[in-house]
């Protein structure tokens, strides 16, 4: 009985195969409008955990103007264990003469929670493919399949990396090493449904792609009528109480971190859009935050209540709590005059204590919230000798 079935699936399975053959060949003959010139992989963190990435370097080899045609593009991004899928589309219609280059990133809209040890994260595939301009499904292109690389990055620093690493000599086809390509402030990526999945085998052509752009847990423009601490004040922020996971899916890994002594652990995250450093401490290693600190630009916020209204975000459980009257004070140090704007509640306090310029700060407002017995300013500068997550906060400015 199984030979005989055997014998009647044998001739579909050639014929699946011929097709498959005569598919890819004839895509390999095609003429394409794209090239990719290089590509990154890795996971971008944002809000809703860790999405699967590709970064490519493109160039228009069309041969012919490009500029203000819709391009259509797709990633299908696929974990090969479960196979289970993730979409990313995205249009775009940009300038586009021959042998334009110009960058472009794709984000799975699926986030994972990613484990310690990468040899343990998802094993994902990625197949990019587009379409352009007005065109059937026997106009699809594919641009590259690729496995997704166990690292973490945002958007900005693989893009940088992939400044430093390609380069494009026409001549040859090939990567080069002369040409510098500037990096981008802002790139499309994806947020939509996830339909279908990808393959490293040639496959029916997806459907139309309809798409509209989304953040890739990378810099993001900020919203008309907002300042940089108005977004960094945003009440969707971690704060007091809140465990260092929190921070990295807000923020991303921390650049670096401290924790040599026992009695405090340290760690400094980027806020990407506003561009700000924070900086966070754990007493006794518990994991939660007990203090956090960052520098506010003076253009953007100078210490006064409505400064510190919008500063209880970061207050963690004690966010409703009634705070003090507002008590400022100003000192005259050697390096300019310091104003000092503080507030208080039962297992909160928050202090702010603006700075002069300097050869290594601009003039701002160095910001502590706190939930420590201890004042957060004698804190952070007994912690500050060696300690280089304290590097990027002006406390020298305010020795007594």
């Amino acid at each position: 009985m199984f030979k005989k079935f055997l014998f009647l699936l044998v001739p579909f399975l050639l014929q699946a195969f011929c097709q498959s053959a005569f598919a890819q060949a004839d895509d390999e003959h095609k003429p394409r409008n794209l090239r990719v010139l290089n590509h990154l992989t890795g996971w971008s963190l944002d809000s809703n955990g860790y999405h699967p990435a590709v970064y490519m370097l493109l160039e228009n080899v069309s041969g012919r103007d490009l500029s203000g045609i819709t391009i259509k593009m797709q990633g299908k991004f696929t974990d090969i264990h479960t196979m289970e899928p993730s979409t990313a589309k995205t249009e775009i219609r940009r300038a586009l003469k021959p042998h334009q280059q110009f960058p472009i990133a794709l984000l799975a809209p699926q986030g994972y929670e990613l484990p310690r040890d990468p040899n343990f994260w998802p094993n994902m595939d990625c197949k990019v493919m587009i379409r352009v301009g007005s065109v059937s499904d026997e106009g699809t292109e594919y641009l590259l399949v690729t496995k997704i690389d166990s690292v973490t990055a945002t958007q900005e620093d693989s893009f940088q990396k992939l400044n430093e690493v390609t380069s494009y000599d026409r001549s040859h086809h090939q990567p080069a090493s002369s040409t510098h390509f500037p990096p981008p402030h802002r790139h499309p990526s994806a947020h939509v449904p996830r339909p279908g999945r990808p393959s490293s085998k040639q496959e029916a052509p997806v459907e139309p792609l309809v798409a509209t752009a989304g953040k890739l847990g990378a810099p993001q423009p900020i919203p008309a009528g907002k300042t940089k601490f108005e977004v960094l004040t945003d009440k969707s922020m971690p704060g007091l109480g809140s465990d260092f996971y929190e921070f990295e899916k807000s923020f991303g890994m921390p650049a670096v971190t401290d924790a040599k002594k026992k009695d405090f652990t340290w760690a400094r995250f980027r806020h990407q859009q506003s561009g700000t450093d924070i900086v966070i401490a754990s007493k006794e290693r518990t994991g939660k935050a007990d203090l956090i600190a960052f520098l506010v630009p003076k253009t953007e916020a100078t210490p006064d209540q409505k400064m510190v209204d919008r500063l209880k975000v970061f207050a963690g459980a004690n966010k409703a709590a009634k705070l003090s009257a507002l008590s400022k004070s100003v000192r005259y140090l050697p390096s300019g005059r310091l104003e000092l704007a503080t507030t208080s509640a039962p297992g909160l306090k928050i202090m702010c204590m603006s700075v002069p310029e300097s050869a290594d700060h601009a003039a701002g407002t160095l910001v502590m919230i706190s939930r420590l017995q201890n004042d957060p300013d004698e804190l952070l500068r007994s912690h500050a000798s060696g300690n280089e997550v304290l590097k990027t906060l002006p406390l020298h400015e305010s020795s007594n």
